[in-house]
């Protein structure tokens, strides 16, 4: 992306990425988020927007949705049970404060009824939850899907 782009990271913890404007409890997800219209060109919630509820995660993509200029994108990861061993699915579900739990299908889905145009991606360097805990298991249970506002 170029420097110029208007980057803001969203539940960013300590994935601090250089030239992004990075909100963690600073910004609560589940208010409007305070920026005005058309605002930014990329956003990103890496592993955040399962610490909410279903109803919040769509007004939260709303907001996105409202915050990023025509062409922006919105980049979401999160943990999902598609590829889960029993153990492990649970462990997300219960073990973490997650409020929701999500598949790759209701991500894509959900991100869509946002008015996002939907694409599976790969992982990126703006990335961060698989340093923490391995490329490994970060394989098993993210999904990472960007939608483009059209």
């Amino acid at each position: 992306m170029e420097a110029s782009k208007v980057k803001i990271q969203f539940c960013c913890g300590t994935n601090k990425l250089e030239g992004w404007i990075n909100r963690d409890a600073d910004c609560d997800i589940t208010e409007p988020l305070p920026y005005r219209d058309n605002f930014a060109d990329y956003a990103f919630c890496e592993h955040g927007l399962e610490h909410v509820s279903g109803p919040e995660a769509l007004k939260f993509l709303d907001e996105c949705y409202r915050i990023l200029k025509p062409k922006g994108v919105l980049r979401i990861c999160v943990p999902v049970q598609d590829r889960l061993t029993k153990e492990h699915g649970r462990d997300i579900v219960l073990g973490h404060g997650h409020l929701t739990v999500w598949s790759t299908t209701l991500l894509f889905r959900v991100m869509e009824l946002a008015g996002f145009l939907v694409a599976i991606s790969d992982r990126k360097p703006c990335d961060g939850h698989w340093t923490v805990i391995g490329k490994e298991k970060d394989d098993l249970e993210t999904a990472r899907l960007e939608g483009v506002k059209p």
